[in-house]
């Protein structure tokens, strides 16, 4: 496999990882790091649906938003591999609320998961690190990720190869070489979801 196969299909799975759970699984829990804190978080901010929009105006309106974005970054990159699943129905809901710039500023507030997540990765035992590699698989073999990721490319497809970029420079400079190995099967079958979804391979990155 050459240089550029290899990277076309790592991103394509780490596509698949972030949409799956939005890019924000982490390792440890501090203080006040809690999917009831999310919720609390993106409840009393009640965001107006701004979905179909571009690029916002710096207004009072959007500096409050930007305010919440980064409330609801800072406890998200701080949650366990669990809290991050528990959280997943009020985060998938604020990002539907998001305009086109929102939602690329997520990802970059959230840019650090991605090296937390692989340092959660290489935590587990190697069991437990099957097992959540294994559902990842599930989803896949069901459809579930594939209509997710569907659902995003249309509406914004400049945020993938945003979400690839943070999420490859994580793997190569962060994922052992055990958790790289254990994550081929799954980067495989990712890369295949991606064609059918695109008519070809992904071709994100830009590495």
């Amino acid at each position: 496999m050459n240089h550029w196969r290899l990277l076309t299909k790592v991103a394509g799975g780490l596509l698949v990882l972030w949409i799956t759970v939005y890019g924000i699984k982490a390792l440890l829990a501090p203080h006040q790091a809690t999917p009831e804190r999310i919720q609390e978080l993106v409840t009393e901010a009640d965001l107006e649906d701004f979905s179909q929009y571009g690029d916002l105006p710096n207004d009072e309106t959007t500096r409050q938003r930007f305010e919440t974005l980064e409330k609801v970054a800072s406890v998200v990159n701080r949650l366990d591999l669990n809290g991050r699943e528990e959280a997943n129905l009020a985060l998938e809901g604020l990002f539907a609320k998001l305009s086109a710039s929102e939602r690329r500023q997520f990802v970059d507030l959230t840019a650090e998961s991605f090296t937390r997540f692989f340092q959660a990765l290489d935590a587990l035992t190697p069991e437990a690190r099957r097992d959540f590699i294994e559902r990842g698989l599930q989803e896949l073999e069901n459809g579930t990720t594939a209509r997710q990721m569907k659902l995003v490319m249309d509406k914004d497809p400049k945020i993938m190869e945003l979400i690839a970029q943070n999420g490859m420079q994580a793997y190569f400079d962060n994922a052992s070489a055990e958790t790289k190995m254990e994550l081929a099967p799954f980067l495989k079958a990712t890369n295949e979801v991606m064609q059918g979804i695109r008519g070809q391979p992904f071709q994100g990155g830009g590495m």
